[in-house]
């Protein structure tokens, strides 16, 4: 039976290099993701699913894993598959003879943690297309005969070195090792007990890798006494060298991409911070509620400020203006976050979301100077939005934060007017950033305005205004006096 990836099948890979990565923090979010124990390549969060039935098809292991059952379950696993890979990675580092002992310990915990893996995933039902998968493929391997011979075969061998005794006799600077003899004396409980007193609690002696160069040459004398069972230990090692089944081992390389996941949005979860699987459709129609950044969140979830969205087919056009650090830029980045993520099939940060299957996100974020590049800043951002205009299509994201800053007003208004026509052609969904508030009165577009309380603080919440328009411009100015009535009676 054919392994079925849980997470690479019919994907299309994405660059990391492209400028939405760095724009809208999702370079952060992946690098804490990595940011645990177990090894996880990078490049599997850059496989994205080429349906949205795929999309579904990591929802449903993500409803799995959100289960405790499942979770405990899954975890185990990787952290017994861990220990064993961990051993036969680093297997040049143990001496000679120690390696074939080791070898043989990472096989009985391969055999063991399939073997209780499996059996407990028996008892579980309405599993999700990729687990149930794999709990099949799971039971054709362990029905081989190759798998049932080693394990037979290693039970076999563990009882051959179960059977190795012998005696060490410790004078001054001197070790005399010789074969066990049955009328000697066993010290062990009478040094145990001698001990005992100085120890609060009796404590498992754990079964140690490490040897000292010291055991190392008793193992080699043990192994004159013994070796034909480490001749064929020996032997043993060089049948099952490679022991782990390359589905299995996919299947691990994959879930823990999963779980990586789900501990990074887990610590999140703990806070109160919402997390859900959006609905992802073709639809033209986007809403979440309860959203937020998820990097920033990481970096200061006390001070999270959460928004809601609401987007019906042929609002394509979402013009974001609002006083300066009002939270604008946060609201576009949380919102490219949740496409990019949703589209991946993970969790997005919010109580609800329902998302567009897109082609392609394009970001154009405000960039300093390039000394190096002869061109001037104003041309460099209208070449950057044209390539992007070009490249995009109507099922495209853009994401447009503070352009034309280097512009007059009056030109930046044309300009701005321009792209915004050039973007509705396109029928691309676009979020605009700006400090242009006339852009706002184009036809057919959505005006969103970052708040202020009657404090005329800000609230960092952007939501659809279209009456407000100056509110905060003319709250400022009767806080200082400045209004029309204010400035007319001073000069009288």
């Amino acid at each position: 039976m054919e392994y079925k990836s849980i997470l690479l099948n019919n994907v299309n890979y994405i660059s990391n290099k492209s400028e939405f990565f760095h724009d809208l923090s999702i370079d952060d979010i992946i690098e804490g993701v990595l940011t645990n124990k177990y090894d996880i390549d990078k490049n599997i969060f850059l496989a994205r699913p080429k349906t949205i039935d795929d999309v579904k098809y990591r929802q449903e292991i993500f409803y799995d894993i959100e289960t405790p059952e499942t979770y405990k379950l899954i975890d185990n696993f990787i952290f017994n598959f861990f220990s064993l890979k961990n051993a036969i990675k680093n297997i040049d580092e143990y001496y000679d003879k120690q390696r074939y002992g080791v070898i043989l310990s990472a096989i009985e915990n391969y055999i063991s943690t399939l073997i209780n893996f499996y059996n407990y995933f028996l008892s579980f039902n309405n599993l999700s297309r990729g687990l149930s998968n794999f709990r099949e493929y799971l039971k054709v391997y362990m029905e081989n005969n190759d798998f049932k011979e080693m394990e037979k075969d290693t039970s076999i061998m563990r009882k051959k070195i179960s059977e190795i005794k012998y005696n060490m006799e410790i004078s001054s600077d001197k070790i005399t090792v010789f074969l066990d003899n049955d009328n000697m004396d066993d010290y062990t409980v009478y040094i145990k007990s001698l001990f005992e007193k100085f120890t609060e609690k009796e404590e498992e002696i754990k079964n140690e890798t490490y040897m000292s160069h010291v055991g190392a040459h008793l193992l080699n004398f043990i192994y004159k006494f013994y070796n034909t069972t480490f001749l064929d230990l020996k032997k043993f090692c060089k049948k099952y060298e490679n022991f782990i089944d390359n589905g299995i081992d996919n299947f691990y390389n994959e879930i823990k991409c999963y779980m990586a996941y789900e501990n990074y949005i887990g610590k999140l979860k703990k806070t109160g911070l919402n997390f859900c699987l959006p609905d992802i459709s073709c639809d033209d129609s986007i809403s979440g509620k309860d959203c937020f950044d998820l990097s920033l969140a990481h970096k200061n979830y006390n001070n999270i400020v959460e928004n809601n969205f609401n987007f019906v087919k042929n609002e394509n056009i979402i013009i974001i203006t609002g006083p300066n650090n009002g939270g604008k830029t946060t609201f576009v980045r949380m919102i490219g976050q949740m496409l990019f993520l949703g589209n991946l099939g993970l969790p997005v940060p919010g109580k609800h979301a329902k998302l567009n299957f897109y082609d392609n996100i394009y970001t154009h974020f405000e960039k300093s100077e390039n000394l190096d590049n002869l061109r001037g800043k104003l041309e460099d951002d209208l070449q950057r939005i044209k390539i992007i205009i070009e490249k995009s299509t109507k099922n495209s994201i853009i994401i447009i934060n503070e352009m034309l800053s280097s512009a007059m007003l009056s030109d930046a208004s044309l300009l701005g007017e321009e792209i915004i026509k050039m973007m509705k052609d396109k029928r691309s969904r676009a979020f605009y950033v700006t400090f242009i508030d006339s852009l706002s009165d184009i036809d057919d577009s959505v005006r969103m305005s970052a708040q202020v309380n009657e404090n005329f603080e800000r609230t960092y919440k952007i939501i659809k205004d279209y009456k407000n328009r100056s509110a905060y411009a003319k709250s400022l100015a009767d806080k200082y006096n400045l209004t029309k009535g204010k400035l007319m009676e001073r000069i009288k």
